[in-house]
């Protein structure tokens, strides 16, 4: 089942509110926000969610809660602070600007006062954690295959109208010899007509069927029309692999195109010619859409 890029996902439990917000991305890049005293858990959110998402620019902003607790529950890293202290006032020697540090300048600094509750979490952070964050991450891959469905049943609708083009221009290609032919004869006829020679059969017919031999082989497009005809059945298989298959679909698409530029260039015919541009117009669709494929 194809996956689009773009997604939504949010869980929350007593502390934390987590968030994934997703869009299309030609890699996997996460950004996240954390408070400062989960920060060292920024990598291990990134594997965890790597493990389950292939490609996309990811933000995941993980948002502390406000809670109504007493004052006496809020606590004081002392630590914190004289380390703020210090640094500043090193700041401030080496800088030789006067010293004018006051308590409410250390207080405004997110940490050194804290709710004890969140203190209590401090040592098992990721245990407080993961829930919220797997249950968001499952709501993005959800809505991530609500939209990929979609885009599935749009290639499948614009495969089949690619399927019943090469159809019709495999059903064509043996006429465009034929009426080249036919041109050929019936100029030569009137070269013999105009020069004054009443029997149209005396021209010279090893060299006419050698010129449409030529031009046979010259406009043969019946390897293009089969690999054509096999990239569309790969580009099929692939849209049903419960996998992330958008680079995939993006080298097929390359090939499609490659096949169809060929047939257009190797023909003058202007009915293979339109059918050919409308092949283009509907792969054109589907290389838009590549684009949100996981």
């Amino acid at each position: 089942m194809l996956k689009s890029m773009t997604g939504y996902g949010r869980s929350s439990n007593e502390y934390l509110i987590v968030e994934i917000q997703a869009i299309n991305h030609k890699y996997c890049e996460i950004k996240v926000s954390l408070p400062p005293f989960m920060t060292y858990l920024e990598n291990k959110i990134k594997e965890y969610v790597m493990t389950r998402v292939a490609r996309g620019k990811l933000y995941i902003p993980i948002i502390l809660k406000n809670t109504n607790t007493s004052v006496n529950k809020f606590q004081l890293d002392k630590e914190l602070a004289r380390t703020y202290l210090d640094s500043f006032r090193e700041l401030s020697k080496s800088l030789r600007l006067k010293d004018d540090l006051k308590l409410s300048h250390l207080i405004g600094i997110e940490g050194i006062v804290s709710n004890g509750r969140v203190s209590e979490q401090r040592n098992k952070s990721w245990e407080g954690l993961q829930k919220p964050l797997a249950q968001a991450l499952e709501e993005l891959i959800a809505t991530r295959a609500v939209e990929g469905e979609k885009i599935e049943s749009e290639f499948k609708t614009r495969l089949k109208s690619m399927l019943e083009l090469v159809t019709e221009i495999e059903q064509r290609a043996p006429q465009v010899v034929l009426d080249y032919k036919e041109k050929l004869q019936n100029r030569l006829e009137t070269l013999q007509i105009n020069k004054g020679v009443s029997d149209k059969t005396c021209f010279d017919e090893t060299r006419l069927y050698q010129e449409i031999a030529l031009f046979a082989d010259k406009c043969d497009i019946t390897e293009e029309l089969l690999r054509l005809k096999s990239h569309l059945q790969q580009f099929s298989d692939t849209i049903i692999l419960d996998k992330p298959v958008g680079r995939q679909l993006e080298f097929l698409a390359q090939e499609l195109h490659r096949e169809i530029n060929t047939i257009g260039s190797k023909t003058g015919d202007l009915k293979i010619i339109q059918l050919v541009l409308n092949a283009k117009n509907e792969l054109e669709k589907i290389r838009e859409q590549i684009q949100n494929v996981e």
